[in-house]
């Protein structure tokens, strides 16, 4: 019979994010809580672009600036759950169907990962809404090395989570291989 790969042990259970989903939307929540407090003293114009050394570079109205990082910040957070609930339905890997332990383990390396995804990149956003507020209110002349470090630590951890998603989910379609391959020679 073929060794399981995650060692011996129970079967794997799907994860399923219930609590933990709650890290990503607090975050949300608190981008949201931020901006709506901010919004009636900030300046009628606000920074809407910024230079690679953090200076702002163009101007944009109080309404239409301050509610796009919000915005945007649902929006990843709504389009990486859905893309989450597709992948779980039918889960594959280069052509191949994932089932059984194999899909259940597969299922929770990609709830994990993009719970993970979710609450960096909320964070990321949650750093740049607090950073454009000091600017706007000429508290900081610039965004920060600090924003530019997070930006770029995000796409460090995007990268290597999907290296580690994409080696775990071959890991387990080889076990599933193997293992349909020596019952089937029985």
């Amino acid at each position: 019979m073929a060794e399981h790969p995650a060692g011996s042990g129970p079967a794997a259970r799907p994860l399923r994010p219930g609590r933990f989903e709650l890290l990503p939307l607090a975050v949300l929540a608190l981008i949201w809580a931020l901006s709506v407090a901010h919004y009636p003293r900030l300046p009628e114009s606000l920074p809407g672009a910024f230079r690679l050394g953090g200076e702002p570079s163009a101007w944009t109205p109080k309404t239409l600036g301050f509610f796009t990082l919000p915005a945007l910040a649902t929006l990843a957070y709504t389009v990486l759950s859905l893309v989450g609930r597709s992948a779980r339905r039918r889960p594959r890997l280069r052509g191949r169907v994932l089932e059984g332990v194999a899909a259940a383990a597969v299922d929770r390396l990609l709830t994990l990962y993009l719970l993970l995804a979710k609450s960096a990149l909320l964070v990321f956003m949650l750093n740049l809404t607090f950073r454009v507020i000091q600017v706007s209110y000429g508290r900081r002349a610039t965004l920060g090395w600090d924003t530019y470090a997070s930006a770029v630590l995000l796409l460090a951890y995007v990268a290597l989570g999907s290296i580690w998603l994409y080696r775990g989910a071959s890991r387990w379609l080889r076990w599933q291989e193997r293992r349909q391959s020596s019952s089937g020679n029985s």
